[in-house]
């Protein structure tokens, strides 16, 4: 099989042609060949033309024969380089390019033209025969050289008049002007007469003289014909040359672009070009175009009673002549102007009880217009205004009823003051104004209670700081401002100054503790107006009953704790048998401070149970009945003491434990010895943890289990520095001293037979009051902290400064340091 591996080939690198501009679409203009050295469809060649037609060729693609395919035109294209390109049939195809430039040649085929089609000019009347007016313009794209255009007139021609009209009277026209062939100069030929013909109106042609056919071009020419001007226009009547005045009365205030007047100009030999107003006009503008006259600001009479205007006319002659009117304007004077105040409001202040005729104010209003437009005269209104009087021609403002200015019924108002002119009432202006009227307070009521006599009642013990309201008096005073501002004093009464009045409030509180003062207190209040410092006043008077209050609760005293355990001898136990006086306090007095014994079983407050039974007033427990041991050894009581105090009681309860036991009849007792009544134990700083420091010991007479004796740390102990073993009396430091810090501490410690025994801080301290610490049963304990050289001496500042003498002498004196050593004994000496 054939590979196709080669390119068409053309047989020319470039071909050149030439073709008229004239000739038919189709025409034949060069055919094309190239070859291929493959064979069979590899061999096989299609033509296209790439680039460069523009529309205006084509190619047989089979043949490569190229022909005209559009109208050619010399003047839009000459030349065209074209892109032809052989493809053979190949896989791929493969292409070969030639260039076939076409030279397009120029033919006399275009009609000649005028440029412009209608052509105008102008010419005086008077212009001189031969005169030549203008030079027809034609063009011919064939031909280079105006020599071969010729040019001349045709009819019809044809005329208007100098007021447009057509001419039919006569053809004299016709000959007022030639055209000459050869350079297309228009020449005046006879004499123009402007009256018969203003505007001629000739055909012309124009002809190529080198085509082979004839070829001619048509025209227009339009000649006007000027008039010379030699008499200026005029104004229509009533303007005369004598006297070229025009009279004009207009309203002031007329809006911007009202029209005024028209001025109408003619002129015998012309038309009127245009009017305009010279010099400019402030208020005056004039249409040019058909002289109306119109505002261009509006006038007020005020400012300009009269002014004046000139308006100029001008004709279309040659040369243009003009003509002036003297326009004199009379403004008419319209009511066009509100009064207008100095102030869009007044405000004045006046006191109460001012008499009549008192003057308040004067207002003032301005009317801008002339003459009895600008007179303004003054009125009143409004709901107060009968009160008051104006001078109609000053404004002055005065009191007209000095009932009215009390400032308790009426504080302020308000007067509409009405300024009007004196114009005919159908075109009177008005206008108004507010007056804010300010009725000044005087100092004329006295404050009053609204009750003379008060009562309160408070608790002794109420409290003070945030204080508590006791009661809250109130006194009003119809005067206002300082006048009306009530202060309130306590001025007599208040004892020892037990208490305090609001100022402002007139709200009673407790100043001083009440407590004790259980009395009635009769005060006497005193409400001043002007912040306390006025005139008037009034009193009342406040009873105050201070009333006791059930502050303290009852404290037992027996039993003390609030579980306390009570043994009974079991031979003892007998119906009636007195197992404890219950005793307890209460500090209040009379009967917040009565006391009552009760048992509490559940929520019940009760005098006895089935085994025991509690004297109500002296607090004895009893037995109901014989108990025996055998049969139950222990009873659980609750026993309650209760005042009596009001408005609220208070009850404390005691748990109490009473046991049925053999015979004990001993406390453990501390030896009575001088190393035992106190403790003495030392410990040396910066022990360890847990290190055994002494042991406390006491005695407890009786045989078997009531012999166990438990020990307790009372006080002495708050930060838990140390820990007492209850059993057997051991006492351990909890943390590691320092004797620089702390040297010495105390201790109390009890013994007891009760292996649960707690007592709280308070307890300890209710304890001390009732000398229960000065039994046998406590012991003190005195604990040392030892030194240690732990400690580095130290001077007292880091730096010491000296000053000596050069002629200072051996062992003189120069400077004192000082150190320290926080240690104790020998481990702070210094050398």
């Amino acid at each position: 099989l054939d590979v196709n591996n080669n390119s068409p080939i053309f047989l020319k690198e470039t071909y050149l042609e030439a073709v008229l501009e004239d000739v038919p679409i189709g025409t034949k203009v060069v055919e094309v060949k190239a070859t291929d050295a493959d064979t069979g469809e590899n061999a096989e060649i299609e033509y296209i033309i790439s680039k460069g037609t523009n529309g205006d060729f084509e190619i047989n693609k089979l043949t490569g024969l190229v022909t005209v395919a559009s109208k050619l035109d010399f003047d839009r294209r000459n030349t065209y380089n074209m892109e032809v390109l052989a493809i053979d049939h190949g896989e791929p195809a493969l292409t070969g390019t030639t260039t076939l430039t076409v030279k397009v040649i120029n033919t006399n085929d275009k009609l000649p033209n005028f440029v412009p089609a209608t052509q105008k000019t102008e010419v005086m009347e008077d212009a001189s025969i031969g005169t030549v007016i203008h030079t027809l313009v034609a063009l011919d794209p064939d031909v280079n050289s105006s020599e071969a255009l010729n040019f001349a007139a045709t009819e019809p021609i044809t005329a208007l008049d100098k007021h447009g009209n057509e001419v039919s009277a006569s053809d004299a026209f016709k000959e007022f002007f030639s055209v000459d062939k050869d350079t297309g100069k228009v020449i005046v030929a006879n004499h123009l007469q402007r009256d018969l013909a203003a505007v001629i109106r000739i055909p012309v042609l124009v002809t190529d003289i080198t085509a082979p056919t004839v070829q001619q071009g048509q025209g227009l020419l339009v000649v006007t014909i000027q008039d010379v001007n030699d008499s200026p226009p005029s104004f229509v009547p009533p303007w005369t040359v004598e006297n070229p005045v025009y009279f004009l009365e207009i309203k002031e205030e007329l809006p911007v672009g009202t029209i005024v007047g028209s001025y109408k100009a003619f002129d015998e030999n012309s038309d009127i070009a245009g009017y305009a107003i010279w010099p400019e006009s402030e208020y005056f503008s004039i249409n040019r175009g058909i002289g109306i006259v119109q505002i261009t600001k509006t006038i007020d009479y005020e400012q300009t009673k009269d002014l004046n205007f000139t308006i100029w006319a001008y004709d279309s002659g040659i040369p243009q002549l003009n003509v002036s009117a003297l326009v004199k304007v009379k403004v008419i004077n319209l009511n066009d102007h509100d009064p207008i105040f100095t102030k869009k409001s007044y405000n004045v202040s006046i006191d109460e009880n001012s008499p009549n005729d008192t003057v308040l104010t004067q207002v003032r209003a301005v009317d801008k217009d002339a003459g009895e437009y600008g007179e303004v005269v003054y009125a009143l209104t409004g709901e107060h205004s009968q009160n008051f009087y104006i001078n109609p021609k000053t404004g002055e403002i005065s009191v007209a009823n000095s009932n009215f200015l009390d400032h308790e019924k009426v504080a302020e108002c308000v007067l509409q003051v009405v300024a009007k002119d004196s114009a005919p009432a159908n075109i009177r202006r008005t206008m108004s104004v507010p007056v804010y009227i300010t009725i000044n307070d005087l100092n004329d009521n006295p404050p009053k209670f609204t009750d003379q006599f008060y009562e309160a009642e408070v608790m002794e013990n109420v409290r003070l700081n945030p204080p508590v309201p006791l009661i809250q008096l109130n006194a009003t005073d119809l005067d206002s401002g300082l006048n009306g501002n009530i202060h309130y004093s306590i001025v007599s009464g208040n004892d020892n100054d037990v208490f305090l009045i609001g100022l402002d409030t007139g709200i009673l509180y407790a100043h001083k503790s009440l407590q004790g003062l259980t009395k009635t207190f009769n005060l006497t209040v005193e409400a001043r107006d002007g912040a306390g410092n006025g005139e008037l006043y009034d009193r009342a008077t406040v009873k105050v009953h201070v009333i006791n209050v059930n502050d303290h609760k009852p404290i037992f005293v027996m039993p003390y704790l609030p579980n306390s355990t009570v043994e009974v001898l079991e031979n003892a136990a007998a119906k009636d048998l007195i197992v404890l006086i219950v005793k307890a306090t209460d500090k209040d007095p009379g009967e917040n401070g009565r006391i009552t014994y009760h048992l509490k079983v559940g929520d019940q407050i009760m005098q006895e149970t089935n085994d025991f039974g509690i004297d109500e007033k002296n607090g004895e427990l009893k037995l109901k009945r014989d108990l025996d041991r055998e049969e139950k050894s222990s009873y659980a009581l609750t026993l309650v003491a209760r005042d009596y105090g009001s408005p609220k009681w208070f009850q404390e309860e005691r748990h109490l434990t009473v046991l049925l036991v053999d015979e004990n009849d001993n406390r453990p007792e501390f030896p009575g010895t001088v190393a035992a009544n106190p403790y003495h134990f030392y410990v040396t700083e910066n022990n360890e943890p847990d290190t055994l420091i002494g042991r406390v010991q006491a005695l407890d007479r009786d045989e078997g289990k009531h012999a166990a004796v438990y020990y307790y740390i009372l006080s002495g102990n708050k930060n838990s520095e140390f820990r007492l073993n209850k059993i057997e009396g051991n006492l351990y430091a909890t943390k590691s001293f320092d004797r620089e810090t702390k040297n010495e501490y105390n201790l109390v410690i009890i013994a007891n037979n009760d292996p649960d025994f707690y007592a709280s801080e308070e307890e300890v301290i209710k304890m001390t009051d009732l000398g229960v610490l000065e039994d046998k049963s406590v012991a003190r304990v005195v604990i040392t902290v030892k030194d240690l050289n732990d400690n580095k001496p130290y001077f007292q500042n880091p730096v010491y400064y000296a000053a000596v003498n050069s002629m200072a002498s051996v062992n003189q004196f120069v400077v004192n340091v000082s150190a320290f050593d926080p240690d104790y004994g020998v481990n702070g000496l210094m050398h």
